[in-house]
């Protein structure tokens, strides 16, 4: 995993505020991992933005493993649209995330929002370091022997994740979002993760598919945090 893929993407986080247990291993064994956050980059005006690092029931930020969820509530403007991404930590720099346009809050009525959301969600590769089998990578976080091992991405643009390895599992088998209109103009985002530890088949067998901290933010003009085909803007 590169550590640049986490810093950036966090650091678009802080550009936007400025403005406004499963075992993911086999069985017998486990691994814990760091994620360090950088403030890099020029302040943006959004109506709401934020981090959902620190699952629900915690105290302290990690990343969800299965049954876990993050749950974040924010407030965004009529014809408001969301916007998210969040780390497959089984991968070097894969993430979900909606499109570029992101997920209307307000339907063509104007009325807010409420449901279920995971098929607006893709599964990107951020171009920032060469892929190597999810699951199994030695540059990944959960085996990486230090930040930024990876080699760079031949290809260094964001585009949807390519399944070079024929094992990767349906978004959906992986993440589910859902949003609560809490009132008029006030929402509340839920992320889980719905994988076990068959989700994810590898060459070295089956695992489960933690997420990690990520940000969201609110806006009406499309890609605030990435613009697919171009190199990861904020450091995605």
């Amino acid at each position: 995993m590169a550590q640049r893929f986490f810093l950036l993407m966090l650091s678009a986080l802080f550009a936007l505020t400025a403005c406004s247990e499963e075992s993911m291993e086999p069985a017998t064994t486990s691994a814990t991992f760091d994620v360090t956050v950088s403030i890099i980059s020029t302040a943006r005006a959004f109506p709401a933005s934020g981090v959902f690092n620190t699952p629900e029931g915690a105290t302290d930020p990690a990343p969800i493993f299965p049954g876990e969820s993050y749950a974040v509530t924010f407030d965004a403007p009529p014809g408001a649209r969301l916007s998210f991404a969040t780390m497959m930590v089984q991968s070097n720099d894969f993430f979900y995330a909606p499109a570029e346009e992101g997920i209307a809050l307000f339907d063509d009525s104007g009325n807010p929002v409420s449901g279920d959301v995971t098929d607006q969600i893709m599964l990107w590769d951020a171009g920032t370091e060469a892929d190597q089998e999810p699951g199994v990578g030695a540059d990944q976080a959960p085996r990486q022997s230090g930040a930024n091992t990876g080699a760079p991405d031949s290809d260094n643009t964001v585009r949807l994740a390519a399944d070079t390895f024929g094992n990767l599992p349906a978004v959906s088998a992986v993440i589910k979002a859902t949003l609560t209109a809490n009132s008029t103009t006030n929402f509340t985002l839920r992320i889980s993760n719905v994988s076990d530890g068959s989700t994810l088949s590898t060459s070295a067998g089956s695992v489960a598919v933690p997420m990690a901290p990520g940000v969201y933010v609110v806006h009406s003009a499309p890609s605030p945090l990435f613009t697919a085909g171009s190199p990861a803007q904020n450091g995605l």
